[in-house]
């Protein structure tokens, strides 16, 4: 089956002092990020990059990831990231019919497809 959504780069916190990612500099994740993104890339799929305000603003750099589609995690009622963003989960607490537990919810911006200008606009 046909992947209808970009393949997602997701880098958090660990718990585990011993990880191997666990002493990661912004340097790191956002190479990291980056060659993660260019591999996809090269398969021929979309990518995009997942991380919440805190990390978007403090682990990465983000003029070395800012060609790529941001997901954003903000668990608010209005996001107050101030740059831009193609998806945005804004909850980890929905409710969705036949799934007993909480989920995850979240709106995509899919890129808006300029009109050819020659088109008529009435088909």
């Amino acid at each position: 089956r046909e992947l209808q959504m970009p393949v997602v780069y997701d880098w958090e916190y660990v718990d585990n002092a011993e990880a191997r990612t666990a002493d990661m500099t912004s340097e790191q994740i956002t190479e990291c990020a980056v060659n993660f993104c260019n591999e996809i890339e090269q398969s021929g799929r979309e990518v995009m990059i997942y991380f919440n305000r805190e990390i978007g603003y403090f682990e990465y750099d983000l003029t070395g990831i800012s060609g790529y589609d941001f997901w954003l995690a903000e668990y608010s009622e209005y996001p107050s990231f101030i740059y831009k963003f193609n998806m945005w989960q804004y909850t980890d607490s929905g409710t969705v019919k036949g799934i007993s537990s909480t989920v995850d919810m979240n709106i995509y911006f899919p890129p808006v497809v300029q009109a050819d200008e020659s088109a008529s606009h009435y088909g």
